[in-house]
Parts: structure tokens; sequence; C-alpha cells
């Protein structure tokens, strides 16, 4: 495996956070140290400013905690780093990446149908796949009222509880919720797993050919052992 060298994606939404605390907290200490002082009175203006610095300095916080790879490319596949933990797809289980679209309109996010899904339920945290399927349900939503073929499914895609059965495993809890959740997905945009824009560090389409050549890479590193 010696000829495929990891790759490490780092988000660009982390990208400022350092500096948006710093000055955001400085400014917050200013207004208030100004308040203490006397030297205005805490009126609607104040209030607001207060309000938007504290906003900006819990955005500049959260970059900060963003994780610093959110993707790491290996011989194995991809490992898809969240703060709740670790999603892994290994490439023999990707079928196909690409961007998925409702109504012809590309969403935000890149796409990954996958050829079996239990590889990525057993291998991944269990935190990282309940957060998931809480982030995505806004996603199934908007799907479901778009294609309209669902509308009697909805309560069921957006959130099943219920074991999910394949041909030799019963998952429960949140691996069930989990595998419920992608298995809608793919139903109704084709594609499995949904990894937002946001996490990436490139355009979305740049990371698809990213993915795709380092799949082809990762099967020919194999074939030639």
């Amino acid at each position: 495996m010696s000829k495929f060298k990891p790759i490490y994606i780092s988000p660009k939404s982390r990208e400022g956070g350092k500096e948006l605390t710093i000055i955001s907290a400085t400014l917050l200490v200013f207004v208030l140290l100004i308040l203490a002082l006397d030297i205005i009175d805490f009126n609607l203006v104040v209030m607001f400013l207060t309000s938007v610095i504290s906003v900006a300095f819990l955005i500049g916080i959260l970059k900060i905690n963003e994780p610093k790879v959110s993707y790491q490319i290996d011989q194995h596949g991809i490992i898809y780093h969240h703060q709740r933990g670790m999603l892994k797809i290994p490439w023999s289980s990707i079928q196909r990446v690409d961007i998925p679209k409702i109504s012809g309109r590309e969403l935000a996010y890149v796409g990954i149908k996958l050829k079996d899904i239990s590889s990525t339920v057993e291998l991944s945290h269990l935190r990282v796949l309940s957060k998931m399927v809480v982030e995505q349900r806004s996603i199934l939503i908007q799907s479901i009222a778009t294609d309209g073929r669902y509308i009697n499914e909805a309560e069921n895609m957006v959130l099943n509880p219920e074991p999910f059965k394949t041909e030799e495993l019963v998952y429960k809890g949140v691996q069930a919720m989990y595998a419920h959740h992608i298995s809608a997905l793919d139903k109704l945009l084709g594609l499995h797993i949904l990894l937002s824009n946001s996490t990436l560090d490139r355009e979305p389409s740049a990371f698809v050919s990213l993915l795709r050549q380092q799949q082809l890479l990762a099967s020919q590193v194999i074939e030639s052992e």
C-alpha cells in the first residue's frame, strides 16, 4: 500500500475562527467596560450591539472547535471526522460518488451511493450516526415534499426507530435509525450518504473527482499486490 499516500482535508468552515473569536471577545470586553464605568447608558442600541458581538464570539468558538481534519482519505476508504466521532466508508462499499439534486437543483452536499450499508453502519461511531440523522432531517422533508410519491411514508422516512433488517443482520437503536435514514435518502436522491460542502476545502465537483480518482487508485494498488 506504499503507493497510496493518505490525503487529509481541512474544512473551510474553520477559517477565521481564531480571528473572529479574538476580535469579538475584545469588543465584548470593551462594551462591558464602558457600561461598567457608566460612560454610556444601556439602551436598545447597546443591547443589540452586545447581542451581535456575543453571537460572533460563539460562532468563532464553534469554528475553532471544528475538527482540524474533516476527511482522511487512505487506501482503506474515507473517514469523516465529525465533532461527535468518525463515519467510516470503505472503498469496497462505494458504488458511486456524485452531487445530489432535487428537481434539478444541486444541494450543498456531496453524495455517496453504497453497494451495501453494513460496513459504514457497523464501523462508525454511534454519536455521529445519531447526529447525521438529525442534521439531515430537513433534506428528507424537502425531498419528500418535492417528490410527492412518498407523502404517506413521510413519518417513517424522516425518523424511524424500528429495527432495520437485512438478509443477514438486524440493526437496532441508533444503527437502525441511521440505516432507515440512509435508505430513505437513497430512495429519494439515489445516494445514501450526504457530506456537507462546509466540511470541504474545495469545490464539491473537485471533491467528487478526488474521491473517484482515489477509489480507482486504491483498487489498482490492491490488484498490484
